[in-house]
C-alpha cells in the first residue's frame, strides 16, 4: 500500500494493518524552499497585504495563494479588480472590472463549470495567480512555483489545521519546468510560534464538539446512524461492540451511540436487535434514516416535491451558499420564503437557498452565471439521488413515477421547478438561459413543458429581450443574448438532457439499460413512455 507523504502517523495504520515493513522516505523530485513569517494584521489591513504581495510575485512563476475563508478571498480579489487585473471568474459577490486570466478565485462556492475552466487555465499556464481555499489542497493536481498560505492563529488553534497547510505546501515545485518550488507560510494574529502547531492534529470526533439532534440530518449524525444500522445487521443486539472496532467511532463517546440506537428504534429502523423492513431498505440504499425521517415527515406536511425530498441530499450542505452574492437582498427572500411556509418548521438545513434556486430568484444578479456553491448540482449528485429514489419507490415507500425523478433530476442540476425542468436540457441553454426561457413561456400562457418535442412560440423576441435586459441593464448584451437563444432553440432539439436521461435508464434497468447509451435521447425517452412524439 502506497501512502501519500502527507499522511500523519503512518506507523498506527501500519500496526492497525499487520504490515511487516514499512518505508518511509522524504525525497521530493522538485526541492521546496520554505519560510514561515509572522503577521499582526487582519480585516481590510490582511487583504491589502496580501494583494500587494500578489502585485509583487515575479511575472514568470504560476503561485497559489491560499486564504483560510471565502471572505478574505472575495475582499482579495475584489481589490485587484478594482486596479485593473483581469479576473477569470464569472459567478462572483460583485461584477468585475475587466475578465481576463491573470487571478481567479477557487472555493466551493464557485459552480463546477467556472471551477474545471479556472483549473484547466492554470494547469495550461494562462492563468497566472490562484486564490484557493482548502478545497484545492486535496485530489486536484495542480502544482505551482510559489504557495503562498495564510494561517489563522487563535486560542492556540490553525486554520486551516495541520493536514491542510502540509497538504498546500505539497503543491509547490513544478517537476521537469523549474529546478525549484517556493512555501510562504504567512501566520497572523498568533503570539505562539508556528512550528507548535504542527504538533497538534486535530481529532476527528470528540466528546467536547460532537452531540446528536436527529434534525440536524446532514453530517456526522446521519453516516454514524447508516454505520449503527450495518452493525447491527452483522452483529444483531452486539452492535456496539462491532462498532467500536472502527477507528473513527471510537472518539464518538458511548451515550451518543445509544443516543442514535434509541432514535432508530424509536421511528422504526430497528426493532429487537434486529433490521426492520425499512432499515433494510435504507442500508441497501445507502439512505440516512435521519434523512429518510426528515422527508417522510416534509411529503406529509404537504411541502412541495423538490424540498421534500432535499434530505436525501444529506452529504451536501447547502446552508450559506448565496449570502455572499446575494447580500442584503437575502434577508428579504428568506421573509419571502418564510411566508410562503410559515405552517411548517424548517431545520436550518439551506431549503430557503434551494428554494431561490429552483424558482429563478437569482436570474436577476448580473454577478451569478452559473448556480454557485452546493446549489450546482452535479450528474453525480442527481444520478445519487434517482437512486435513492427508485430504490423507495421499489420498496413501496415513495409514490413517484418515471417522469417525476426525472423532472426532479433536472430541476436540481439546471436550478429549474419541476413545470419547466426540461428546458435545462437543451444544449447551450443552461441555468440563466432556461430561466429567462420559463419566464417568457409564462407570458405565452404556458405553464409546463414535457419531454421530448416541443413547438416553441413564435415572435418571442421581445419578451427576451425585455427578461434580458432586466438581468443585464444592457441593451446590446440584451439583443445578442436574445439572438443566440433563438438560433439554438431554431435546431428543434428534443427537451431533456442526454447524460441524465440516459444515466436514468441505466440506474432503473441495470445491464438491460445498457443499450440504451448508443442511442440519442429522444429514442431513450420513447422506450421509457416519457414525453411527447
Amino acid at each position: 500500500m502506497s501512502l501519500s507523504a502527507t499522511v500523519p502517523k503512518p506507523e498506527d495504520l501500519a500496526n492497525l494493518l499487520g504490515a511487516e515493513v514499512l518505508i518511509e522516505s522524504n525525497y521530493r523530485p522538485v526541492p521546496v524552499e520554505e519560510r514561515t513569517h509572522y503577521l499582526r494584521l487582519r480585516g481590510d489591513k490582511l487583504a491589502d497585504f496580501i494583494v500587494n504581495r500578489i502585485k509583487g510575485l515575479p511575472e514568470d512563476e504560476k503561485t497559489i495563494v491560499f486564504v483560510h475563508k471565502k471572505e478574505l478571498g472575495y475582499s482579495v480579489l475584489e481589490k485587484l479588480s478594482n486596479e485593473g487585473y483581469p479576473v477569470l471568474n464569472e459567478t462572483l459577490p460583485f461584477v468585475p472590472v475587466k475578465f481576463g486570466d491573470f487571478v481567479a478565485f477557487h472555493n466551493a462556492d464557485i459552480p463546477l463549470e467556472e471551477r474545471e475552466k479556472i483549473e484547466d487555465s492554470f494547469r495550461n499556464g494562462e492563468l497566472k495567480v490562484l486564490i484557493a481555499t482548502q478545497t484545492l489542497a486535496y485530489g486536484i493536481n495542480l502544482p505551482a512555483d510559489r504557495v503562498i498560505i495564510f494561517v489563522r492563529g487563535f486560542r492556540g488553534k490553525f486554520y486551516p489545521d495541520v493536514l491542510d497547510i502540509f497538504q498546500m505546501k505539497g503543491r509547490a515545485g513544478r517537476y521537469g519546468l523549474k529546478d525549484k518550488g517556493y512555501a510562504e507560510i504567512y501566520v497572523f494574529n498568533e503570539s505562539k510560534g508556528f512550528k507548535e502547531a504542527f504538533e497538534k492534529l486535530q481529532p476527528f470526533l470528540s466528546s467536547e464538539n460532537f452531540t446528536f439532534d436527529p434534525m440536524e440530518y446532514w453530517g456526522i449524525s446521519s453516516f454514524i446512524s447508516l454505520m449503527i444500522l450495518g452493525a447491527v445487521k452483522f452483529a444483531g443486539r452486539n452492535w456496539r461492540a462491532f462498532l467500536l472496532n472502527v477507528p473513527s467511532v471510537k472518539k464518538v463517546p458511548p451515550y451518543i451511540l445509544d443516543n442514535i440506537y434509541d432514535y432508530l428504534e424509536d421511528k422504526g429502523f430497528v426493532e429487537d436487535g434486529k433490521l426492520t423492513e425499512i432499515g433494510k431498505v435504507l442500508l441497501e440504499g445507502s439512505i440516512s434514516p435521519l434523512a429518510y425521517a426528515e422527508m417522510k415527515r416534509r411529503l406529509e406536511g404537504e411541502v412541495e416535491l423538490l424540498l421534500s425530498i432535499r434530505p436525501l441530499f444529506y452529504m451536501k450542505k447547502i446552508k450559506d451558499s448565496l449570502k455572499s452574492f446575494l447580500k442584503d437582498d437575502i434577508i428579504s427572500l428568506k421573509w419571502e420564503f418564510k411566508g410562503r411556509y410559515y405552517e411548517f418548521d424548517f431545520p436550518n438545513d439551506g431549503t430557503d437557498e434551494l428554494w431561490m434556486y429552483i424558482n429563478g430568484k437569482l436570474i436577476f444578479y448580473p454577478n451569478i452565471s452559473n448556480p454557485p456553491g452546493e446549489l450546482g448540482f452535479s450528474h453525480t449528485d442527481v444520478y445519487h439521488l434517482a437512486r435513492a429514489l427508485l430504490t423507495l419507490r421499489e420498496n413501496g415507500y415513495i409514490i413517484i413515477t418515471d417522469e417525476d425523478i426525472l423532472r426532479v433530476m433536472h430541476s436540481y442540476k439546471f436550478g429549474l421547478n419541476l413545470e419547466f425542468a426540461p428546458l435545462g436540457g437543451i444544449k447551450g441553454i443552461g441555468f440563466v438561459r432556461a430561466n429567462i426561457l420559463k419566464m417568457t413561456l409564462r407570458e405565452f400562457g404556458i405553464s409546463r413543458v414535457g419531454f421530448g418535442k416541443f413547438e416553441f412560440p413564435k415572435d418571442m423576441e421581445r419578451s427576451l429581450e425585455y427578461y434580458l435586459f432586466k438581468r443585464y441593464r444592457d441593451k446590446g448584451r440584451a439583443r445578442k443574448e436574445t439572438e443566440s437563444i433563438i438560433r439554438i432553440l431554431e435546431k428543434g432539439e428534443v427537451l431533456g438532457d442526454e447524460r441524465i436521461i440516459k444515466g436514468f435508464a441505466l440506474l432503473k434497468l441495470g445491464r438491460a439499460g445498457i443499450k440504451y447509451l448508443g442511442m440519442d435521447k429522444g429514442e431513450v425517452l420513447r422506450e421509457l413512455g416519457v414525453g411527447n412524439f
